[in-house]
């Protein structure tokens, strides 16, 4: 069994055959559609790549990463984001998808400047744990749509602005750049022409020194807190506020934030253990496995 990179043909052919896994409630149609646009996006082109698991001609199993600037202790490296890994139906329970990550991993943990691979399982830990990767602690919280005013103080900024990265503290870190955030922001315009839906308004908020960026995840009917940047539940409660009206403007039900800072003081706080994206690590060099600040925006 033998590790290779995909063409353009065989990315259209996986793209086929994984739309029951991942396609409704978007058509066929509108599933490769998106795929196709989600790949041309720019933050897909600076760091994508499509992975095989190949025998002969036949395809055993399929994935994809997506390179990241990392730091760990000081120091900068690459991290790789897994996505997308998928064995057909009928070639299950054989081993291939872990061939594939642990193949993989000796490919990547190879690359100079190598940190650490990530990845979000919604199949549990099991899996993923038998190629070395270590799940993360993981929970949600969630906050209720409500009408109401913007607070006086919130400032909108453009989208272009990024997160700033953290004071290097003991641990692996990734921030996310602008061009890894606009690639949530397409998928939601992708989402909102094909299902009629409205997106948002705006997606970055300021007040004080805290700030939030958010996209509307039509899937679910959810606005997603992609990154926030706050000290403390106090400095996130206006943001917070902003983002519970934002959501019912736009006709979502809920607003998700992944836990980075404890938020339970703030009225209508709702802490769940994350059901799904579970996020996982394996290391290839001492420390890495120590994930900190794991937000949506990392998510692929």
């Amino acid at each position: 069994m033998k590790l290779t990179l995909a063409t353009d043909a065989q990315k259209l052919q996986r793209d086929h055959l994984s739309y029951q896994a991942w396609g409704p409630p978007l058509t066929l149609e509108q599933y490769l559609e998106r795929e196709q646009a989600l790949r041309s996006h720019r933050y897909s082109r600076r760091a994508m790549q499509t992975w095989l698991l190949t025998q002969g001609e036949q395809v055993l199993a399929s994935c994809e990463t997506y390179r990241a600037d990392a730091r760990l202790d000081g120091r900068t490296g690459s991290c790789w984001a897994i996505a997308s890994v998928f064995t057909e139906q009928q070639l299950r329970g054989r081993g291939y998808a872990t061939e594939l990550m642990n193949q993989l991993a000796d490919r990547l943990a190879s690359e100079p400047g190598a940190l650490a691979s990530t990845l979000y399982s919604d199949v549990g830990a099991a899996l993923y744990e038998r190629s070395g990767y270590r799940a993360q602690p993981a929970f949600d919280q969630v906050f209720s749509a409500l009408p109401g005013p913007r607070p006086a103080a919130l400032e909108v900024l453009d989208d272009s602005v990024e997160p700033s990265p953290p004071d290097s503290p003991a641990g692996l870190t990734i921030t996310p750049r602008a061009d890894q955030l606009d690639w949530h922001w397409e998928r939601e315009r992708l989402y909102a022409r094909m299902l009629k839906r409205p997106g948002l308004p705006f997606h970055v908020l300021r007040a004080g020194d805290a700030t939030l960026w958010v996209c509307a995840y039509l899937r679910t009917g959810e606005l997603m807190a992609l990154w926030l940047q706050a000290e403390h539940a106090a400095a996130a409660a206006p943001l917070v506020q902003c983002a519970r009206a934002l959501a019912a403007e736009a006709g979502l039900h809920q607003v998700r934030l992944w836990q980075t800072i404890d938020l339970s003081a703030l009225t209508g706080a709702l802490r769940q253990p994350r059901e799904g994206s579970l996020p996982m690590v394996r290391a290839f060099c001492p420390g890495a496995e120590r994930w900190l600040n794991i937000q949506r925006a990392l998510w692929v």
